[in-house]
Order: C-alpha cells, then structure tokens, then sequence
C-alpha cells in the first residue's frame, strides 16, 4: 500500500488539470475534476496499486481482471469518453456517443496533465498527442470527437500551449443547452462551487504539507533516446550509350525525348525544395494517409479534379476476418487497403496497391513506379532535384513504430497460410519534397502545416524502419512534345 505516495500524485495531477482547465476557461469543471478519485472506491484500490509511472488501474486489471476503481471512476467523470457510450435502438449494440465540447476541452487537459505528471522532466508538447495515437486504431470513441481530441492534441504538439489554449477558449458548443445540462438549479451549483473552492484549497494544503515531509519520490521519470540507423548512399551509375561507327560522316542523331526535364548539375546540391500545395486528410478522412499524398502528388501534376471518393472505388481493399476459432485473418496490406480509410479502425496500404489505384484512372500522361528499395539519398538525387515528390513510407511525426494488430495472410483461393502479418503502428504515408544538410522536408497530410522538417537521421531511420517503401507518381513530359 502507497497512500501517502498515490495521494501525492493524483493531487499533483488534479492541480495541473484545474491549472490548465483555467487556461482553456472551463475554471468550474477543473475545481470538480477526479474528486472522485479520493473516495475509498477509488482511492484504496488506487493506493494498493500505485506504480507511480502508469496509472493503478492497469495493475488491478493484471491482478483482478478487471479494474473496479476504474468502472466506479468512468461512470462518474463526463471528461472521459468511455462515459459517452449508450445503447443505440436501431443498431441493437452499445455505441459510443459524441462528446459536448465541454468535456472534450476537459480531457485535453486532463490527458495533457497525465502526461506531464507521468513523464516528469522529460515531458514535451508531442507527448500527449504521441500516446492518444498509440491506441487510436483500438478506441472505442465517437468519430467526430475523436477527431477534435486528436486535433487539439496535435495543435499542442506542432503550436504549442498559448496559441492550443486560447483556440480552446474558442471552441463553442454546436448546440444551445439548458442552464445546466445536469439539472441542477443555480443556487445548487453555486453551493458546489463554494465547497470546491474549499476543498481545492484544503487540497493545496494537505498537498504542499505531506509533500514536504516524503518529497516527490513517487515521480517516475522515463526518457527514451532511439538509436540511429546507418543509411547507405549509393548514386546510380551513369548509362553511357553504345556507338557505332559510320561508314561515311552524318548528321547527328535527334537526342531521345526523355520521360521528365533533367536538370543539368554538376554535383548534387545541398538544397532543393518543390513547393507542393498542402493537401489534408482532417477533413476528408479518418485514416488514408496514403489516399491524400497520392492526391497531393496528383494535384501537384496538374489533376485538380481528382476526387477521394473515386479513389477509393478504383483501390483494392479488404477487410479482417475471424474464423470461428478467434483467429484474424485477411490480406496484405502490399495487396489491398485492409480496413476502411473513413474509419479510425481502418489500417492502410503499401505501394502496389496505390500504383495500381493510379493506374486504373488510365490517365494517358502520368507514369507510376514503385522505387522500393531505394534510399532516401538516392530518392532526392534521382527524382527530387528533377521536381518529382516521390511518396514515402514512415511514421506520424516521426515517432518509433510498434507491434500493432496481427493477422494471418489468405494465400491463393482464399485459404489461410501460416503465415502472420504484423501491422506497424503509427505507420505514414506522406510526400517527400526537399531536403538540405540536417533536414528532409516533407508534405503531410495530418500536419497544418504547408512543410514540415525533421531531422535527416531520424526520417532515415523510420523509412528504414518501415521497410523503404517509396513510390514515384509522375507526369509523362515526353507527351507534351506529341
């Protein structure tokens, strides 16, 4: 039992939490935030299974199955969205439920100051956003607020707190509601605030008192420092043509018209960009990371009337099955989308399946070719510095890839192979378009902004990671001279 050690952090937790509530001008709902946390329900199973770098409740499941502090907590606290499921009469099935914004601005806060408790000194601005995707695929949440928490989340990581909080402050309720949605009259709610303020301020003080006497040892710092993988350059060989001698002097030869302009270098240089106008999948869908960089690269080639809706009809897809014996099972993703991209359960596809998708348009001007296998050094030198973006394979922001589902592979006729496929998490497609001494820069579909940079080894190592999967969509200039 660590009571003194689990009061400690979950004070310290709710403090930032009424901290940041005040920031995003919810002031109320931060002084009522987790007091439940400290009735005996709550607070003893929490005590008994204080890790201090996780939450107890994962510890009660891994002991009891089940986490009762838990299933007491989330019926309670309308800041979680597992509180926002209910059972749907035309569906017959418990379905999750959109979220006032109220609450979701609650849980912005709520998961930002977990983060910082948790991770301590090493806490940084991606955090929060880096662990809501982490279990993103899994969650059980209402499309439209997952999309908001995951939009707040990634505004935090790319722009910060000041410019996230006063956004925040913004946001509006779609929707007028009564005074107060939970009924209550308004002397009621002024007798509750009066009391939280009271017991905010009891809080600070039996806080600050046992803080001085054990200190902070309950606080668990992590920091995480990913190796960097070795990248091989290798240039293509210079393809001298054969000649031939003439029996008599002739004209020359008309030089062939080559596929795409090459520029003329006489070494590589050390910076190039292709301005590429931003294309986002916020607004278009859910997963399909590889969708909206196809689009990108297609608009960029002058085909501005390209429409994600036929894209996704002229794409091979599939979706995991079961057997009768819980086993999962379905294609590879080098094969078909696996999942529907308009969903967050949807997973994605590698090159074959988006150079086919490309192909089936029959555009009688562009060219695709799966460069797979290529470095990203040999990507800029070949097709980069000749204003061609090739698509590349990696990670949301860059972050390390994990184990995600799995799944046996349905060989030919359908029948299931022993062979099982592992989904990469946090897997990304996005739109290579320039690079110099430290950076690659790079066209995402989830990123507000136009380009994003990241640092050369790291973008590297995650290409590596993932496979070095790339493919080239490009116009046919040799068409322009028919």
């Amino acid at each position: 039992m660590h009571p003194i050690k689990h009061f400690l952090t979950i004070t310290n937790h709710r403090h930032k939490v009424i901290a940041h509530c005040f920031r995003a001008g919810i002031f109320f709902q931060g002084l009522m935030h987790d007091l439940s946390k400290y009735s005996p329900t709550e607070f003893i199973p929490g005590a008994r299974y204080y890790q201090g770098n996780r939450s107890p409740n994962e510890a009660e499941r891994e002991a009891a199955g089940y986490s009762m502090a838990w299933m007491h907590h989330k019926g309670r606290n309308r800041h979680h969205f597992e509180y926002w499921t209910d059972y749907n009469p035309v569906t017959r099935q418990i379905e999750p439920v959109k979220m006032p914004v109220r609450y979701v601005k609650e849980m912005f806060c709520d998961r930002v100051a977990a983060s910082k408790t948790y991770n301590g000194k090493n806490y940084t601005d991606s955090d929060p956003y880096n662990y809501f995707m982490k279990g993103k695929v899994r969650r059980v949440i209402h499309p439209e607020t997952s999309k908001l928490i995951e939009d707040l989340l990634y505004m935090l990581k790319t722009k910060g707190e000041d410019e996230t909080f006063a956004y925040i402050r913004g946001l509006k309720e779609e929707e007028k509601r009564p005074v107060d949605s939970r009924g209550i009259s308004r002397r009621t709610t002024f007798t509750v605030l009066a009391v939280a303020i009271i017991a905010a301020s009891a809080g600070v003080g039996v806080y600050s008192a046992v803080d001085s006497v054990v200190g902070n040892s309950g606080m668990v710092e992590n920091a995480d420092t990913p190796d960097t993988a070795d990248t091989v350059m290798t240039p293509d060989a210079l393809m001298i043509p054969e000649t031939k001698d003439e029996p008599e002097p002739q004209e020359p030869p008309e030089p062939e018209t080559p596929d795409y302009v090459i520029h003329e270098y006489e070494k590589i240089p050390d910076k190039y960009e292709i301005k590429v106008k931003h294309v986002t999948q916020r607004d278009k869908l859910l997963t399909g990371c590889e969708l909206i960089s196809t689009k990108t690269v297609l608009e960029y080639w002058g085909k501005k009337d390209i429409n994600v809706e036929k894209m996704i009809k002229l794409m091979e897809q599939d979706k995991l099955r079961v057997t009768s014996d819980g086993v999962w099972y379905g294609r590879s993703p080098s094969q078909a989308f696996i999942g529907d991209p308009h969903q967050l359960s949807g997973f994605g596809c590698y090159p074959p399946v988006i150079k086919d998708m490309v192909d089936e348009f029959k555009f009688n001007d562009i060219i695709t070719a799966d460069t797979t296998g290529m470095t990203l050094g040999e990507l800029c030198e070949e097709y980069v510095i000749q204003d061609i973006p090739p698509l590349i394979w990696a990670t949301d922001c860059m972050v390390e890839p994990t184990d995600g589902d799995r799944w046996k592979l349905v060989g030919e006729r359908g029948v299931i192979t022993n062979e099982t496929f592992v989904w990469p998490l946090n897997e990304h497609c996005l739109v290579l378009t320039g690079y110099d001494k430290d950076y690659y820069y790079l066209c995402d579909p989830l990123d507000y902004r136009e380009v994003v940079k990241y640092d050369k080894k790291l973008v590297e190592k995650r290409y590596n990671q993932l496979g070095q999967m790339s493919l080239v969509v490009r116009l046919d200039r040799s068409r322009e001279l028919d």
